[in-house]
Protein backbone atom coordinates (compact mmCIF):
# COMPACT_ATOMS: atom_id res chain seq x y z
CA UNK A 1 0.00 0.00 0.00
CA UNK A 2 1.78 3.43 -0.99
CA UNK A 3 0.77 6.44 1.34
CA UNK A 4 -2.68 6.86 1.15
CA UNK A 5 -4.52 10.35 2.04
CA UNK A 6 -6.92 9.59 4.76
CA UNK A 7 -9.20 12.29 3.78
CA UNK A 8 -9.47 12.11 -0.11
CA UNK A 9 -10.91 8.46 0.94
CA UNK A 10 -13.85 10.00 2.82
CA UNK A 11 -14.56 12.58 0.40
CA UNK A 12 -14.89 9.69 -1.64
CA UNK A 13 -17.11 8.00 0.54
CA UNK A 14 -18.83 10.99 1.40
CA UNK A 15 -19.72 11.67 -2.28
CA UNK A 16 -20.53 7.77 -3.58
CA UNK A 17 -21.38 5.99 -0.54
CA UNK A 18 -23.25 7.87 2.23
CA UNK A 19 -23.81 4.88 4.94
CA UNK A 20 -20.35 3.79 4.42
CA UNK A 21 -19.46 7.87 5.23
CA UNK A 22 -21.18 7.80 8.43
CA UNK A 23 -18.84 4.70 9.55
CA UNK A 24 -15.40 5.76 8.02
CA UNK A 25 -15.65 9.26 9.90
CA UNK A 26 -16.01 7.48 13.35
CA UNK A 27 -12.71 5.01 11.86
CA UNK A 28 -9.08 6.07 12.99
CA UNK A 29 -6.81 5.06 10.56
CA UNK A 30 -3.31 3.61 10.99
CA UNK A 31 -0.96 2.37 8.51
CA UNK A 32 1.15 -0.49 9.21
CA UNK A 33 4.02 -1.09 6.21
CA UNK A 34 1.40 -2.34 3.06
CA UNK A 35 -1.45 -2.93 5.18
CA UNK A 36 -4.30 0.01 6.95
CA UNK A 37 -5.64 -0.67 9.83
CA UNK A 38 -9.12 0.82 10.65
CA UNK A 39 -10.04 1.41 14.43
CA UNK A 40 -13.43 1.18 14.62
CA UNK A 41 -13.97 2.37 18.29
CA UNK A 42 -17.41 0.67 18.54
CA UNK A 43 -18.31 -3.18 18.06
CA UNK A 44 -21.33 -2.05 16.02
CA UNK A 45 -19.17 0.09 13.69
CA UNK A 46 -16.69 -3.36 13.37
CA UNK A 47 -19.46 -5.22 12.45
CA UNK A 48 -20.78 -3.19 9.60
CA UNK A 49 -17.15 -2.77 8.48
CA UNK A 50 -16.48 -6.44 7.83
CA UNK A 51 -19.90 -7.21 6.57
CA UNK A 52 -20.54 -8.36 2.94
CA UNK A 53 -21.79 -5.31 2.07
CA UNK A 54 -19.29 -2.29 3.26
CA UNK A 55 -15.90 -5.21 2.45
CA UNK A 56 -16.14 -4.38 -1.23
CA UNK A 57 -17.23 -0.45 -0.97
CA UNK A 58 -14.03 -0.29 1.26
CA UNK A 59 -11.88 -1.63 -1.01
CA UNK A 60 -13.31 0.14 -3.69
CA UNK A 61 -12.63 4.26 -1.66
CA UNK A 62 -8.88 3.07 -1.35
CA UNK A 63 -8.36 1.85 -4.65
CA UNK A 64 -10.38 5.17 -6.12
CA UNK A 65 -8.03 7.22 -3.99
CA UNK A 66 -5.03 6.03 -4.88
CA UNK A 67 -4.61 3.84 -1.34
CA UNK A 68 -4.47 0.66 -2.82
CA UNK A 69 -6.88 -2.31 -0.87
CA UNK A 70 -5.99 -4.31 1.97
CA UNK A 71 -7.59 -3.41 4.81
CA UNK A 72 -8.07 -4.88 8.27
CA UNK A 73 -10.16 -3.41 10.89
Amino acid sequence: MSKFDWQAVLSYAQQNHTALYAILSKCTPAQDGDKLILYAGRKFNKTKLDSAKYRPLINECLEHTGAGSGVEI
